[in-house]
């Protein structure tokens, strides 16, 4: 399998054969289908007989145009053994909903149907993403195997359950599972690095209910996390978004709304051998707050500022050998400019955008950027979709090896 980075598509055409086995969550079967082949992934489905009874194959074969394995008697080319041929040509077996019953016999195989038959014989990555009862998932047997074949399991979420009672047990959001083989078969060349991800605007309250803002969305601070993520970084998005643009991933998430509380978090976060990539787009001034709310009706009111100490330049005097890339936005493209910026904060890189540029730039899908450092020349990305343009910021970062040490 040749799989060539792309965010966007980013399984390519990958070929994923999905095992569904006889549990309820077997329902969401279409949803788990649609979200791999949104990222390019060709899916086929492998069926046990109680997964049959739960998703038909007359269903699986409708949402993946190919066709569906449920015994060793399926269909095929003449002289051919469909079940093998399947696991001879797929590169990832994701086996979703996993029953209790398929997890156990990760330490116990058989080869007493065609499932476990193709199982047995796939050569490739295998992902199990279970759904069961709380009970099931933990007891102990369950919790040893879980622990044993961790890199192979998704973890099931918490949640109302199909028998009445909540818990974990619950089978992962399809969106999840579609990540989690993305980040199985994407190369980690940011493993063991530690990064934190600032995104989206501050809030810096005026009264009780009032407060003064910009027009960032986040997605584009959510984007570069994400594919930190799946390139096999520590990811922390610190963001002060309101929404998400992105499906849920490998990285953890702390919401902020101020630029004090940015600042209160991140410093808490960074340490010496971690990285720092300030997307957010963070307030340069902030009301002197009241303590009341204002009453209506005024019909001249006058608002007094206050500098806002800038993030960075602080975070640089604390934190003085960690890399720092941070972002420019200006109205008139203006590289040299942002190289200023670059010097007077003691950054490492910055990523310069022109906010003028026709659906781009705040709260837009798309963007296009200039990467600078001091000493190289500025590498210019055209017009990418967000998630494509962080894709690029990270090989950049790697090329120029603005990495902090690993762990």
């Amino acid at each position: 399998m040749e799989l060539v980075l792309n965010a966007t598509r980013p399984l390519g055409d990958v070929r994923i054969l999905l095992g569904v086995t006889g549990s309820i969550a077997a329902c969401k079967v279409d949803r788990i289908v649609k979200s791999l082949r949104c990222r390019g992934g060709r899916v086929q489905v492998l069926l046990t007989e109680n997964g049959a009874r739960f998703c038909p194959p007359e269903t699986a074969g409708a949402l993946t145009d190919l066709p569906v394995i449920s015994s060793i008697w399926t269909g095929g080319e003449p002289g051919g053994m469909v079940h093998l041929d399947a696991a001879r040509k797929a590169d990832i077996l994701l086996v979703a909903p996993a029953t209790l019953n398929r997890l156990l016999q990760l330490d116990n195989p058989d080869a007493a149907d065609s499932f476990n038959t193709v199982v047995n014989a796939f050569e490739g990555p295998v992902l199990y993403a279970p759904a069961m009862n709380s009970r099931m998932w933990k007891s102990e047997r369950c919790q040893e195997i879980a622990l044993q074949y961790s890199e192979q399991i998704i973890p099931p979420a918490e949640g109302p359950l199909a028998c009445g009672e909540s818990g974990p047990g619950r089978l992962a959001d399809p969106e999840l599972i579609a990540e989690a083989v993305v980040e199985k078969l994407w190369p980690s060349p940011l493993a063991q690095t530690r990064w934190i991800v600032s995104a989206g605007p501050t809030r810096e309250r005026w009264d009780k209910i009032r407060y003064i803002t910009n027009k960032s969305s986040g997605r584009m601070g959510e984007a570069i996390a994400r594919v930190g993520a799946l390139l096999g970084a520590d990811v922390t998005l610190v963001t002060g978004a309101e929404r998400s643009f992105y499906p849920p991933g490998f990285y953890k998430k702390t919401k902020i709304d101020s630029a004090r509380n940015l600042l209160e978090v991140t410093e808490e976060k960074l340490n010496s051998r971690s990285g720092y990539i300030s997307a957010a787009a963070v307030a340069d001034y902030r009301p002197r707050p009241r303590e009341d709310k204002i009453p209506a009706g005024n019909e001249k009111l006058k608002i007094e500022l206050e500098k806002i100490p800038d993030i960075l330049s602080r975070l640089r005097r604390k934190f003085k050998n960690i890399p720092l890339i941070g972002f420019s936005a200006d109205e008139q493209k203006n590289i040299e400019k942002a190289r200023d910026k670059l010097e007077e904060k003691g950054l490492d890189a910055i990523v310069y955008n022109f906010i003028n540029q026709r659906e781009g730039g705040f709260a837009a899908r798309y963007n296009e950027a200039t990467f600078i450092t001091a000493g190289s020349k500025p590498f210019e990305t055209g017009r990418l979709e967000k998630n494509e343009l962080a894709l690029q910021l990270w090989l950049w970062l790697l090329e120029e090896n603005i990495l902090p040490e690993g762990d």
